[in-house]
């Protein structure tokens, strides 16, 4: 704001209140709030407060309608009415706390990993899945065992395996993250049968459509007398039927082995 970046000032708020406070900390926040704990349920639901007020402070300039309106609706402090009058809110430095943040993304990459393989295979956003964790030191293993509840209940998890020496289970989906291996066994979520007929269909129409390319982006006619973009649209196409291809036959790999 200071130098008149008004749209990257508006981004960037924009990307935390739906990115890091609606899409994971609300998800995040209902594990404890479901919990039994009055004190720390109580504590969630003032930082829940907190940040949206001081969100809303922020985003007044640029929505100002909608953020009184939703503003008004919070809990009044220190005696103020109004938004447009109230106090712009001020960071304070001592609350930054890098490792809790690296920790946390720790735990949203394996959460992030579990939905990957769930969309990858078809698994039904209704069924439960059992999870394996391998980790390659004792501080990630910690760090994801204290964030278990959230693991599981933001992944659908049924079983969380978390270690060292953790094995992939047969016929499971997989992700490799930094430090992290992450396994969904598929057996009793899929029908295997169906799913490996389905991805073999896939990758006999993805191996067809690339020869069609391949033979067109080997034409010298079409190369000289199509347009420069039709040209570059063709190979963007086959490049990203050539990545789609090789998750195709890894998915397929993974119900073989």
């Amino acid at each position: 704001l200071d130098v008149y970046r008004f749209d990257d000032a508006a981004k960037a708020i924009y990307e935390f209140l739906w990115n890091a406070y609606c899409d994971w900390y609300l998800e995040i926040a209902k594990v404890r709030l479901n919990g039994e704990d009055v004190a720390e349920r109580e504590k969630v639901q003032n930082i829940l407060v907190a940040v949206l007020d001081g969100t809303l402070r922020m985003l007044h300039p640029f929505a100002p309608f909608i953020s009184e309106e939703l503003w008004q609706q919070l809990p009044r402090r220190d005696g103020e009415e109004a938004l447009i009058v109230s106090a712009w809110p001020t960071a304070d430095e001592s609350r930054l706390d890098e490792e809790a943040e690296a920790e946390m993304s720790l735990v949203q990459d394996a959460i992030g990993a579990v939905r990957n393989i769930r969309g990858m295979m078809s698994v039904p956003p209704s069924k439960r899945a059992d999870v394996f964790l391998k980790v390659e030191d004792e501080a990630r293993e910690q760090v994801l065992d204290r964030g278990r509840a959230y693991v599981q209940q933001l992944a659908r998890v049924e079983r969380l395996e978390i270690g060292r020496d953790v094995s992939r289970p047969s016929a499971s989906g997989s992700q490799v993250l930094p430090g992290l291996e992450v396994y969904v066994p598929l057996e009793g979520l899929i029908d295997l049968g169906v799913e490996r007929q389905r991805l073999e269909k896939e990758m006999d129409r993805l191996e067809k459509a690339l020869g069609g390319l391949d033979k067109k982006l080997k034409n010298e006619g079409f190369l000289k007398n199509a347009p420069a973009e039709v040209v570059e649209n063709e190979k963007r196409r086959e490049t990203e039927y050539k990545e789609t291809l090789e998750k195709v036959k890894g998915n397929l790999a993974a119900l073989s082995s």
